[in-house]
């Protein structure tokens, strides 16, 4: 991933240059294309604006369709026998252009509506990415609420209220600016005394109503995410809190944050309405305008009627795109935090590590942690220092010491979710490093006390992510994780749903399918943390004699435990204290330590 552009505050060179970072080649080159129509539908529409004023003046004045060229030249053509015929024709060709205009003004719409969907879709994959190109600590350490955010609503808001208003401020533009043009060929003097009436009144509106816009904005972005949050809370707690009688805490904390994102949304809209009631004003600013020059400079009833029809022509598509140009300015204003929200958190991304390389690394003899110390980056404190363990394949290792020794450290440090600040973790007297990752996790199955569990079957939770699982080797994980005699007991089988968090489990069977997820994967090293330590004693029996079984199998375990007797089938046990490693013990040695 590059390097994030700068903010500038101006919101259309920020627009500009975050498509040009989020944009690929070929959609850069449909953004030209969708340009060229767009100027195209603009000319379009300003053309059938200007047919409308040989329309208003043969109908005054029907000698006029012989003493212009154009039109004399158009009645030989239509072989109309009069004036009155050759009005209707020229009527009727007015009306099937303004169907066809309308029709590819359509197009364009849906061509415009599909790639700001692509584009979506392009800033969606991006913003995900970025966070799964996160080491763990940095996405741990933000909060899930604000990823939705970034991944979910920040893309769409981006695209509905920053690009598309964009693309809205520059077709409307190129129309005024074309219907400008007419009417300053057509008379000067008209054009100046309604760019006077109207110009100043359009810049007031903009000015009076961007900072308003844009401090909304950044009230809307900060109270979503804390609403969305309070939401989830109270619902994921649910237990909890109705337990101990905090209903209405969490209900009123939820209501304060969505009552205050709604009142900053009535706002904005309120704000969105200024520019149209706005130019309802400046287009009675015209028509004065337009009166008083008739009175004073026309020279008789048919210039006054060409003057306020030709006015009348020009408001009608005029007045519209002003109010369209001031509504997307107000939208991009309100949204503007939207571009800088895309960029949030990728200069945190280690750029060095992306795109590597991949290379397999082996594990037939043993895994080797070689003085190897840790500590956080925003911490000047080891959790880990100099720690030493050779476990060799086919072992079964515990772990043990107080809460907040280094024991999941140190197996996050083996899964490779952190990188030690010294020393070395050594594979058959491979260092693991980032160009062996994806291999040496291919190897490791990984039961942690919270089993992530999807809302799905049996059989999804155990393959996770395959849409097509093998057969043989899930019924082999099943029996090898005891799940068997629980998934025959079930009508539909390892098909059976297990609901939200495996919420039609008991936490014994959760356990296995953790278990089981990770023997389906064919797994030479199993790392359980605290994998029994939330369940009572008979089922955390149960799922212990599960992993004495695999033990027996030559597979590789770690075991990090609370509770000494699921260490009872350990080769031997490290006792971990402060970050060092206090003693080396069998379980036997281990029992007349705490004893």
């Amino acid at each position: 991933m590059r390097k994030a552009p700068k903010i500038t505050n101006n919101t259309f060179r920020d627009t500009f240059n975050c498509l040009r970072y989020f944009l690929s080649r070929g959609q850069k080159k449909k953004m030209l294309l969708l340009g060229f129509l767009m100027f195209t539908s603009a000319i379009m529409d300003v053309a059938g604006l200007a047919s409308l004023l040989p329309l208003i003046k043969i109908s005054t004045d029907p000698s006029f369709i012989h003493s212009n060229e154009y039109l004399s030249a158009i009645h030989s053509y239509s072989g109309a026998t009069s004036d009155s015929q050759f009005i209707m024709f020229f009527v009727l060709a007015i009306l099937a252009y303004f169907i066809f205009k309308s029709a590819f003004g359509l197009m364009v719409i849906y061509i415009q509506a599909r790639f700001s969907t692509s584009i979506v879709m392009t800033i969606t994959k991006f913003q995900y990415n970025k966070y799964y190109s996160m080491n763990f600590h940095q996405l741990s350490s933000i909060n899930s609420s604000d990823i939705v955010h970034q991944v979910q609503n920040i893309p769409h808001n981006f695209i509905a209220w920053i690009f598309t208003p964009c693309l809205t401020f520059i077709s409307e533009s190129m129309i005024i600016s074309l219907i400008i043009i007419g009417i300053a060929s057509y008379n000067f003097v008209l054009f100046a005394l309604i760019a006077l009436a109207i110009a100043p009144a359009s810049l007031s509106i903009y000015y009076g109503i961007r900072n308003k816009s844009q401090q909304l904005g950044k009230v809307i972005d900060t109270v979503r995410p804390f609403a969305h949050s309070s939401l989830v809370t109270s619902i994921m707690g649910y237990v909890d809190i109705v337990l101990i009688n905090r209903a209405k805490f969490y209900s009123k904390k939820f209501f304060h944050y969505s009552q205050r994102y709604f009142d900053q949304n009535i706002k904005s809209t309120m704000i969105s309405f200024i520019p149209m009631k706005g130019y309802e004003i400046v287009a009675i600013l015209g028509v004065v305008v337009i009166f008083m020059y008739a009175h004073f400079f026309a020279k008789g009833s048919d210039e006054v009627l060409i003057f306020v029809g030709m006015f009348a022509a020009a408001a009608y598509r005029l007045m519209p795109s002003l109010n369209r140009i001031m509504t997307a300015l107000m939208y991009m204003e309100v949204n503007q935090i939207s571009i800088s929200n895309l960029y949030k958190h990728i200069d945190e991304i280690d750029y060095t590590t992306q795109d590597i390389e991949q290379r397999e690394v082996h594990f037939n003899n043993s895994l080797n942690i070689k003085d190897v110390s840790f500590q956080f980056p925003d911490s000047d404190t080891l959790i880990l220092n100099k720690i030493n363990i050779e476990i060799k394949k086919g072992e079964t290792v515990g772990i043990v010491g107080p809460s907040g020794s280094g024991k999941t450290t140190l197996l996050n440090l083996i899964l490779r979710f952190y990188e030690p600040v010294s020393g070395q973790l050594l594979s058959d007297g491979e260092a693991l490093t980032q160009e062996n990752i994806v291999s040496w996790r291919g190897k490791l199955g990984y039961v942690k006390q919270d089993i992530f569990l999807l809302d799905g079957s049996i059989a999804e939770n155990i393959s996770l992510g395959e849409t097509e699982f093998d057969k043989e080797r899930m019924e082999a994980a099943i029996k090898q994780a005891s799940l068997w005699e629980f998934v025959n007991e079930q009508t539909d089988g390892w098909n059976t749903r297990i609901g939200e968090k495996g919420s039609k489990l008991s936490g014994g069977q959760r356990q296995r399918i953790g278990i089981a997820r990770a023997l389906y994967r064919e797994a030479e090293i199993l790392v359980f943390d605290e994998a029994t330590s939330a369940l009572d004693s008979k089922t955390e029996q149960e799922v212990s004699d599960s992993i004495t079984q695999l033990s027996k199998t030559k597979k590789t375990i770690f075991i990090v435990a609370h509770r000494i007797t699921t260490l009872k089938n350990c080769n031997r046990i490290y006792e971990i204290k402060d970050g060092v490693i206090e003693g080396v013990h069998t379980y036997d040695e281990l029992i007349e330590k705490v004893m």
